[in-house]
């Protein structure tokens, strides 16, 4: 589905080698989405120093085009390379979770007609005889949602309606962001807990070529 988007990188509250893991990641995230055709908007941080989250704003049919980055990623450092013996090192695993948010910003412009029923009606109180005999109050009901307005500041039928239409449309907004105020905190759990299972990508760093995706993911031995 093309839109607007939040793509997440996370470490949960994991230690200062995840949250760069995390800086890594979002680049090659950035990388990609460009690849695809997406486009790139906004960077958005927790903070400017070694953030936790990493937050991409993009445009674009993004469930599609990252779907395999979805979930889960590993960061492997094999540190038994560097010792022998008794003493040999063990392998250490940082872990970010990479997830979409779709973002609703609804304009008069994007309400699907067959979704408004507009009804026309007198206006009552004062303004005269045109106000009273003539149909130029507005109401608008958005069928899937049940929200209505009714509007009949101007004497114009067709100013009132897009009016109404525009009202509708800011409730209609207004019920998304409590709606995503509550999606945002779910979200910001589930940024916090980072699955630390079998991930669906592994990476190391390389020194020459920075993050790089391994063959397949690590496991334990």
């Amino acid at each position: 589905m093309t839109g607007h988007w939040e793509l997440w990188i996370s470490a949960g509250t994991g230690p200062l080698e995840a949250r760069r893991f995390v800086a890594l990641l979002a680049e090659r995230l950035a990388r990609a989405c460009e690849d695809a055709g997406l486009s790139l908007e906004a960077e958005l941080r927790d903070s400017n120093d070694s953030p936790r989250s990493i937050g991409l704003r993009i445009r674009g049919d993004a469930e599609r085009a990252l779907d395999g980055w979805l979930g889960t990623h590993e960061l492997v450092h094999d540190s038994r390379k560097a010792r022998s013996g008794r003493h040999r090192g063990h392998r250490k695993r940082w872990f970010a979770s990479v997830s979409l948010t779709p973002v609703c910003e609804l304009r008069v412009e994007e309400l699907d007609p067959r979704d408004v029923e507009l009804r026309f009606a007198r206006s009552g109180g004062p303004g005269g005889q045109h106000v009273n005999t003539s149909a130029t109050a507005v109401q608008a009901r958005h069928r899937p949602t049940g929200i209505a307005v009714r509007v009949s500041d101007s004497r114009s039928q067709a100013h009132n309606r897009e009016l109404a239409l525009a009202r509708l449309c800011a409730k209609l907004g207004q019920r998304e962001a409590a709606s995503r105020r509550h999606h945002d905190r779910d979200q910001r759990a589930r940024r916090f807990a980072v699955i630390r299972g079998r991930a669906i990508a592994s990476w190391q760093i390389d020194g020459r070529h920075g993050l790089i995706v391994m063959a397949t993911p690590a496991t334990d031995d």
